[in-house]
């Protein structure tokens, strides 16, 4: 009401967000009078809120997609000229934000509070009138905080409607790690849900390049690291460890980590390579007779989904390396070890399988096992196997075993017996194939009793 371009004049908007739960976004404050040679020129002094707003709705408004999710609440107060520029002051609140595709959303919320300045550059000569204009801020002074975690940042993010590009550095001191690790999911690694974590870091990083990985340069110092995990009787410790980043690689050099006095985890190298475009993942590590359990529990901490539980004596020696770009990362382990007196239970079976002995040999996406003594319920076994291929499983085996009951393995696998032309289980992949040979003195199957002859 009352509008006019030759004064300044009082506005509000209200918007609901594209998207079922897209959110709503509302300003208010003074404008005006208005430039009509250059709407840039405008002075503007005014109020913007979100609320629980998604970031694919704002992302649909200007016209991109991506697989950037998370809702944002977000409070600021902003004053000047857009051809000068904004000062602007506020708090931005994130809640469930995943970064990276294959990520999961973080289980911490982001809360920003800042001092900035934007400005706003007019779309290029020759760009398509629908291109979102550049819009360029400079934090004066920020404070990001994870939880418990509190880091300090300063620099600034170009283009941030359509290609966020940032060039910032991030300052603290006595930083909460439990925090920190709670957010890695949404860039698509780190422990397990439920995992528990104390320790503190102090860190000088320098980030440069596009949202959502972008290029590291500086470190960060590990002090005191503990994980407490459902089903481990003890935490995992690391002492001290720090990773050097640069824009190329992420590693950390040698270290140590335990559970206890009972298992050790020698970690030789520890890094990712080209983890802006096609991260690749490498770790060397080794143990004498360590728990078995706790080796598999150290892997969840690290972020490698074993699918697996286990118990017993274990001794590895291994060199691991992944390709990490797609959904179904691409492993590749070289090395050998053994295990005794022990239990391992795939996710999805109803019951361990008992080795009391197991030689280990691992090269490529191949394991071999040999010098087998194992039991499965009721059936002994001896003998070897080899499994390929990781993500496709392919396995060979060559096994004796005096008797087997098919019904007792189908239980142990939990399939069911109606269920047993399904092709698939909650223990078995549907991709797996298998083939060798069995050589049995008894079989049982459906009211078949098979026995060798001369048994």
């Amino acid at each position: 009401e009352g509008f006019s371009p030759r004064q300044s004049f009082d506005f509000s908007a209200g918007l609901t967000m594209p998207g079922e739960d897209g959110g709503r976004a509302e300003v208010q404050g003074t404008a005006g009078p208005i430039d009509l040679q250059d709407l840039t020129k405008t002075p503007i002094e005014a109020t913007l809120e979100l609320q629980e707003v998604e970031v694919s709705a704002l992302e649909a408004l200007v016209g991109v997609t991506s697989a950037r999710r998370g809702r944002l609440t977000f409070d600021l107060s902003l004053a000047g000229r857009l051809a000068d520029s904004l000062r602007a002051e506020g708090t931005l609140f994130a809640e469930d934000v995943r970064l990276a595709a294959w990520g999961e959303p973080s289980r911490l919320p982001l809360e920003l509070t800042f001092k900035l300045t934007a400005a706003v550059s007019p779309p290029a000569k020759g760009a398509a009138s629908a291109s979102p204009s550049d819009v360029r801020v400079q934090i004066d002074e920020g404070e990001a905080a994870l939880g418990k975690a509190k880091v300090r940042l300063r620099g600034g993010v170009k283009q941030l409607l359509d290609h966020p590009t940032l060039d910032l550095t991030l300052d603290g001191s006595g930083v909460a790690l439990g925090s920190l690790l709670e957010a890695a999911p949404a860039f698509g690694f780190g422990p397990p849900a439920g995992t528990r974590i104390q320790g503190n870091a102090d860190l000088s990083l320098k980030m440069t390049g596009k949202v959502p990985v972008p290029a590291l340069d500086g470190k960060l110092v590990v002090r005191d690291l503990r994980f407490e995990m459902a089903g481990l009787p003890q935490a995992i410790e690391v002492g001290q460890l720090t990773l050097l980043a640069n824009p190329t690689l992420l590693s950390v050099p040698p270290f140590r980590t335990s559970v206890g006095a009972r298992s050790i985890l020698e970690i030789d190298e520890l890094s990712l390579a080209d983890y802006q475009e096609h991260p690749r993942f490498r770790m060397d590590a080794n143990t004498q007779t360590a728990q078995l359990g706790d080796v598999l529990q150290i892997a969840e901490s690290m972020g490698v989904r074993t699918q697996l539980k286990g118990s017993g004596q274990a001794s590895l020696r291994a060199e691991i390396e992944a390709i990490l770009a797609t959904e179904q990362p691409k492993w590749t382990i070289e090395g050998n070890g053994s295990l005794r007196q022990a239990s391992l239970q795939p996710t999805g079976w109803t019951q361990p399988v008992q080795i009391a002995r197991a030689d280990l040999q691992l090269t490529g996406d191949q394991a071999r096992v040999e010098q087998l003594e194992a039991k499965i319920a009721s059936t002994s076994l001896g003998g070897w196997l080899e499994g390929r291929q990781f993500t496709r499983p392919a396995v060979h085996f060559d096994l004796r075993g005096y008797h087997l009951i098919l019904s007792e393995l189908q239980s142990l696998m939990g399939i069911s017996p109606a269920g047993r032309s399904a092709g698939s289980s909650a223990g078995v992949p549907e991709a797996m194939t298998v083939d060798g040979r069995f050589a049995l003195g008894r079989l049982k199957f459906d009211g078949i009793d098979a026995t060798a002859a001369g048994r």
